[in-house]
């Protein structure tokens, strides 16, 4: 009954408009709540959060030096991205121009993308060596 009910919505041009909008208004509203109370917590009770995130990156730390390091590649590059976008975020919000802060994102990302061999050309083979080890 509730799947006729969908397809009967959306065979229906205006109706599909509408519920689309009204989805996309209430998850708007939903984010911009979740926002207010996330900048609460953390004007209000930043203490707490700090000496949370504390006790999460010390039990982290004890239950990964518990199993040993990690193996799997897939897992590696998962922590290696989620590495990579903190850096662009602290690379973001580190300056107060922001157009600078964008430069520097773009310059590290095309950096990052083309091989180390074409804009190492000029450099000597010592400097090479004790830059990339």
């Amino acid at each position: 009954m509730t799947v006729q009910l969908v397809v009967h919505l959306f065979t229906q041009k205006s109706a599909a408009l509408t519920l689309l909008g009204v989805g996309f208004s209430v998850t708007a509203w939903l984010l911009q709540y979740l926002w207010q109370n996330v900048e609460h917590l953390l004007l209000r009770y930043s203490y707490y959060v700090a000496v949370y995130f504390v006790t999460a990156s010390v039990i982290s730390f004890a239950v990964c030096y518990y199993k040993g390091p990690v193996t799997n590649p897939r897992l590696l590059d998962l922590i290696r991205w989620s590495i990579q976008l903190l850096a662009i975020a602290l690379i973001y919000y580190s300056s107060q121009i922001a157009e600078v802060s964008a430069t520097i994102i773009a310059l590290v990302v095309m950096l990052s993308i083309i091989p180390r061999r074409f804009y190492m050309l000029g450099v000597p083979s010592f400097l090479v060596s004790y830059w990339y080890v």
